[in-house]
């Protein structure tokens, strides 16, 4: 806190009358917190999948029995003499859906380390001291008077 002294000359109701008072003004401050946003880049290495395609295995229980079941249906659809081309689309079809097919699916075949950056945002609380107001204090016929004030 900072005290400052003065002497002052007031003039009172008669300009012909004059005293000295003697005041002290003092200034008053107050402390504001505030939180203070900083922001930084945050690096890490991390692992990453690769994929890649692989063939399905054959299912050889499942293409017998896949040939078969085509095998009937297209001997009924083609009219039972079992000799018919229906009999032989349906059995070669029956094999190949059974047994699993051409079919290929997406694995994992490996990793890769991959540099990640993101923005982290954190807050430091700063304090600090701000002007608030004065007060001036003197004394009047024998009263002490106190006066506050802003700038």
């Amino acid at each position: 806190m900072i005290k400052h002294t003065l002497i002052a000359t007031l003039l009172l109701t008669s300009s012909a009358y004059a005293d000295t008072v003697q005041a002290t003004i003092q200034d008053h401050y107050r402390t504001v917190t505030e939180n203070v946003p900083r922001v930084t880049n945050r690096c890490e290495n991390v692992q990453v999948p690769i994929y890649g395609q692989t063939q399905g295995d054959f299912n050889t229980g499942g293409a017998i029995i896949g040939g078969l079941v085509g095998g009937i249906l297209g001997n009924q659809v083609g009219g039972g003499s079992g000799k018919d081309v229906a009999t032989g689309v349906g059995a070669i079809t029956g094999a190949i859906i059974g047994g699993g097919g051409n079919r290929s699916e997406q694995v994992i075949t490996g990793y890769r380390t991959e540099r990640q950056c993101s923005e982290v945002t954190t807050y430091n609380e700063v304090s600090r001291q701000v002007y608030s107001h004065s007060s001036i204090t003197f004394t009047d016929n024998g009263s002490r008077v106190t006066l506050n004030y802003t700038k």
